[in-house]
């Protein structure tokens, strides 16, 4: 049970927990930390039972990931930042699976966004046909955005 191993864990166990080549415990530690606000879990007296919550967030995205992965193939898997819970775990994951993974995130400017890839590298006959031009997708998540 998720929640009886991450109950047994110390602070420092589940922020060094690794599984399956996957640092659980970073991305958790990076989590708790951003939601506080702060740069040393320790300053924060809940702190331990917060990180619990994004260990156990962390192990349930990992083995709902690993199901989704096994159940289809996938040429890219784009998420928002790639960090923290969940999108540093499935980042971590679908890298195991030999999933390539792009990143992009919102701008500091409004509706604009960062693209940590070439839009034409995920676009075409995967997703849109061939007579769009990236140029009008872009357009259309910068509508979107």
């Amino acid at each position: 049970n998720i929640e009886k191993l991450s109950n047994k864990l110390t602070l420092d166990e589940i922020i060094n927990f690794k599984e399956e080549n996957i640092n659980i415990g970073e991305h958790c530690l990076a989590g708790a930390l951003r939601f506080y606000g702060i740069g040393n879990i320790n300053l924060k007296k809940n702190s331990l039972e917060v990180l619990r919550k994004y260990f156990e967030s962390a192990i349930l995205t990992k083995i709902a990931f690993n199901k989704a992965l096994n159940l289809k193939k996938y040429d890219c898997v784009i998420v928002d930042h790639g960090l923290y819970i969940p999108q540093g775990i499935i980042t971590e994951v679908a890298k195991n699976k030999g999933v390539s993974t792009k990143v992009m995130w919102q701008g500091y400017k409004e509706n604009s966004l960062f693209r940590g890839f070439p839009i034409d590298e995920i676009i075409g006959e995967y997703f849109y046909p061939k007579n769009i031009s990236p140029v009008i997708i872009i357009k259309a998540i910068d509508t979107y955005m």
